[in-house]
């Protein structure tokens, strides 16, 4: 039996997890335009499509929203982001926020969650833009938000990494 091709092999890949930690108008200002932007090349490089996100608001301190990584990286020089140029190292994902009252407190959710086990200090885990997370915080955050919202999101995001598939065979 033949093995499987390389982007079969990586479409098998199980999705990583993280947040995404910018403050609220960077983070809104992201899911419109589709893309996320980092400084720093090994912030988003690891992440592939299909990886699952978290929209965390940070100042405000609340999960907004759920999102989807659609393409691969990219290195891009336009300025799209509101915090100036300098966000080069770029992925493509779709997001959505919640509605203000249904957004989730991040105080309440510290205490549980896998990701933050100083919770004298568990801002500092949440510094960088981008920090993984593991499937039970994903599965915990994710299953707090409203009804269908994530099947949506992954619903769409698959659909839009399906049509950037090239075709042929």
């Amino acid at each position: 039996m033949a093995g499987k091709t390389g982007s079969e092999a990586s479409s098998l890949r199980m999705p990583r997890y993280a947040i995404l930690a910018l403050p609220m108008p960077d983070l809104l200002k992201c899911v419109e335009i589709g893309t996320f932007g980092a400084k720093q090349k090994k912030t988003v490089f690891s992440m592939k499509k299909g990886d699952r996100l978290i929209l965390y608001a940070t100042k405000v301190l609340k999960i907004v929203g759920v999102g989807v990584v659609t393409g691969e990286y990219y290195f891009g020089d336009s300025n799209i982001f509101l915090a100036g140029p300098f966000y080069n190292h770029r992925l493509k994902f779709y997001g959505e926020t919640v509605a203000k009252e249904d957004e989730l407190d991040m105080k309440d959710l510290v205490p549980v969650l896998h990701a933050t086990k100083d919770l004298n200090r568990w801002g500092v885990r949440f510094m960088s833009p981008l920090s993984s997370i593991d499937e039970y915080d994903w599965n915990l955050i994710s299953g707090k938000l409203p009804t269908g919202l994530v099947e949506k999101v992954l619903s769409t995001a698959n659909d839009r990494i399906m049509q950037k598939r090239p075709s042929g065979g």
